[in-house]
């Protein structure tokens, strides 16, 4: 009797930890505006990522004119992830046209000499730090799950991730884990893990950030210099980056 429930332990931590199936779904917060739900899906050792682009309704007021906030829910295309290791394959567009794009993303150092510890979705989860592209991030992850694995961009610490924020604005640009399943649920069992993308030009992503760049500046002179009046001086601010992603490495 004994070592049938033995086996039974033995066999039921075996498929808790290395399930060959796992779904994890993250509430995404942008800002006071925009809240997206994003996925994590690991099937046989292949990774994938997907941000659905529909902005979660929340019953939202500003603050100063407490008056209710319009919140307009519009379907994009959903952002789909092929992760490897220090590598992330996505999609974008510019205008109509769809790309591939390749991040080589840097080495992720993750700081773990923390006693911290906090518990998320029932697991104990340890603290890690990591600066990341001009943030400043902490991470909770969970050793009880053995993938290093995490959403967005992120992954390489000895468990998952349920928990990421960016330092100076912990509240919007953040993820934090909403659900775990341990399979694939039905509308996401197909997933094609191979060839999500191979009809798509493939791209740089420091490539497509400059070509989003020229789109906007030739977009803010159509529709600004363009039209203005003859004589008005009209100057273009540089806008800084209030996402996760600040500064590149390419960037001096």
């Amino acid at each position: 009797m004994k070592k049938i429930i033995l086996t039974f332990i033995l066999f039921f931590t075996f498929s808790f930890i290395y399930s060959q199936e796992l779904q994890v779904t993250y509430e995404n917060n942008l800002s006071n505006y925009f809240t997206y739900t994003e996925y994590l899906f690991i099937k046989n050792n292949k990774i994938l990522g997907l941000k659905d682009t529909v902005n979660i309704s929340k019953n939202k007021v500003d603050s100063k004119s407490n008056t209710p906030i319009l919140v307009i829910k519009e379907k994009n295309n959903q952002i789909i992830y092929n992760k490897s290791k220090n590598k992330v394959v996505f999609n974008g567009n510019l205008g109509d046209e769809q790309f591939q794009i390749q991040d080589d993303v840097p080495a992720l150092n993750w700081e773990t000499n923390y006693d911290d510890t906090k518990v998320i979705l029932g697991y104990v989860c340890n603290k890690a730090t990591i600066s990341f592209r001009g943030s400043k991030l902490t991470a909770y992850y969970t050793k009880k799950i053995k993938y290093e694995e995490g959403p967005y961009k992120f992954r390489g610490l000895p468990g998952l991730i349920l928990e990421i924020k960016d330092d100076e604005n912990s509240e919007y640009n953040n993820w934090i884990a909403t659900k775990i399943d341990f399979n694939l649920d039905e509308s996401h069992k197909n997933l094609d893990f191979e060839n999500i993308f191979k009809d798509l030009p493939k791209i740089s992503y420091k490539e497509y950030l400059m070509l989003l760049e020229k789109k906007r500046d030739e977009d803010f002179y159509n529709r600004v210099i363009k039209t203005a009046a003859p004589g008005v001086k009209i100057e273009k601010n540089k806008i800084k980056r209030g996402g996760i992603e600040k500064k590149y490495e390419w960037e001096n």
